[in-house]
């Protein structure tokens, strides 16, 4: 299936959606399937993408010291098994996290729970 017109053979391609096949001039290439659509069909739910989450990245970060985890969703992790392998992982340490500090600019005096918002010379 070629695209385009008598005039110009080469200008556009169809849409390789299976109850589509319009011709496209301005195509997309799919991330994941690597298969041309048109306009309607372009996104991974309108074509049923198998490779839906090739590119899909997720990061969550621990509550018990900050840490960002990156996933890539691929085999089906959920956040919960994530936290918990990280967790279970030794590298999970409560003094790594981060203390609020004081908002104001070279202010470096760690905000609790009396001073949630300015420290006391900062105000």
């Amino acid at each position: 299936m070629e695209g385009g017109t008598e005039a110009f053979p080469d200008l556009g391609k169809h849409c390789q959606h299976v109850d589509c096949n319009q011709l496209d001039f301005l195509p997309f290439t799919c991330q994941g399937c690597r298969q041309v659509f048109c306009l309607e069909h372009r996104s991974y739910k309108s074509h049923d993408c198998p490779k839906s989450d090739h590119n899909s990245r997720k990061v969550v970060v621990c509550e018990i010291c900050s840490m960002s985890i990156e996933t890539t969703g691929h085999h089906g992790e959920d956040e919960k098994d994530l936290i918990e392998r990280h967790d279970k992982s030794g590298d999970c340490d409560p003094k790594k996290k981060k203390k609020p500090t004081c908002p104001v600019r070279r202010c470096k005096e760690v905000l609790t729970f009396s001073n949630t918002s300015t420290c006391k010379t900062c105000q």
